[in-house]
């Protein structure tokens, strides 16, 4: 298994997430990471989990070469280091979303019970 640090996690994660699989922009928990961000860029590039290659969507940008644009994407190799199967970040090979964190699991009551009812329910009658 691939190791990873958090700050390759993020990455890509994030782009796993994103139609075109795109690494940049950066993700908003590691915009400011700078140094570090680039690093672990670098690194994900040398493993072969995240490729350079030419791209017209001006918000993936990462290097310009005259008036050639080029973004760091991720590769199925990427996405297969994160578990997320083949195809990183392509229609089509999404996983389903993770549920939002504020939803109540199931078969639990909306509510605790008041002290009252607890109470009731011990005291035999």
């Amino acid at each position: 298994m691939t190791k990873l640090n958090d700050t390759q996690l993020i990455l890509l994660s994030t782009a796993a997430a994103r139609e075109n699989g795109s690494l940049i922009p950066l993700p908003p928990t590691i915009a400011d990471a700078g140094a570090k961000a680039a690093n672990a860029i670098a690194a994900l590039l040398k493993r072969g989990l995240a490729e350079e290659r030419e791209t017209r969507d001006n918000t993936c940008v990462q290097r310009t070469d005259g008036d050639l644009r080029f973004g760091i994407f991720l590769t199925d190799a990427g996405a297969k280091a994160i578990n997320i199967g083949e195809g990183g970040g392509t229609e089509g090979t999404h996983t389903q979303p993770l549920p939002h964190r504020c939803q109540k699991p199931p078969n639990l009551p909306a509510s605790p019970p008041s002290f009252s009812e607890t109470k009731a329910q011990r005291s035999p009658s």
